[in-house]
């Protein structure tokens, strides 16, 4: 089995395409914008379309997402061929609004739920860089549809945390999942690392950032009231995990 750390598909090799090694491409001077010319906002959509009623249901605002009916063809402008279809679009900016990479999701229960596809693989795979101001106070979640719910937040959407420069002013927000051990690992990389981390208070039931939304809590609150760094967060981190 093999997983690709470009859209994070977990796949066998005979379904890798991976033939006589890797092709090596390069984006430079690309504007990938346009291709959300094959999407159409949600806020767009008839209010009885499933996706439009998805969005509305989760409380995800209408105007930050897509639709798009040709993921298949969105997929090989990042080299990397999906045969989906029908998928919820997150786009990435960078800081100067340009696109460069985008977020599918899927909402068949049969489909990888999440699609990450990078059109110009030198760019961090963060989401939101085009809103946030990391030269102040911010938070780094884990999804996009979560960063969404959250103050001057950005996503890693499965890449590693934020460049180094940024550590002051970051506060890293992983779900909350204290019988995960690859969760419990990455919090304590990120207070070994000097980053300020959340540690959910024991309260709070819900596994991610739109749960809690959606149970009425008060996350930019929550998150900012339990933030733990250093030794202490260590210590606090030992007795958070089950």
């Amino acid at each position: 089995m093999f997983l690709c750390h470009d859209c994070q598909r977990l796949m066998t090799f005979d379904k890798t395409g991976i033939k006589d090694g890797p092709t090596i491409t390069t984006n430079s001077g690309i504007s990938y914008s346009n291709l959300l010319n094959l999407c159409v906002r949600v806020d767009s959509l008839q209010h009885n379309h499933k996706f439009r009623k998805y969005c509305e249901y989760r409380k995800i605002p209408l105007d930050r997402v897509y639709f798009t009916d040709r993921f298949d063809e969105l997929s090989r402008y990042a080299e990397t061929p999906v045969a989906d279809k029908e998928r919820l679009i997150l786009p990435f900016f960078d800081e100067d609004g340009s696109m460069f990479g985008l977020q599918g999701r899927s909402l068949e229960k049969d489909q990888i739920r999440y699609i990450t596809l990078m059109f110009n693989k030198d760019k961090p795979k963060l989401f939101g860089l085009e809103q946030v101001d990391m030269s102040t106070l911010h938070v780094v979640v884990e999804g996009p549809i979560d960063s969404l719910f959250v103050k001057n937040s950005i996503a890693m959407a499965g890449s590693d945390m934020p460049d180094n420069k940024y550590k002051t002013n970051s506060i890293i927000c992983f779900d909350n999942e204290p019988r995960s051990n690859e969760i419990v690992s990455k919090m304590r990389k990120s207070l070994e690392s000097g980053y300020k981390t959340v540690i959910w208070p024991d309260s709070i039931k819900q596994k991610d950032v739109n749960d809690m939304v959606l149970a009425g809590l008060d996350v930019n609150t929550i998150i900012h009231e339990n933030v733990y760094s250093g030794l202490a967060g260590i210590l606090k981190l030992n007795t958070w995990k089950k």
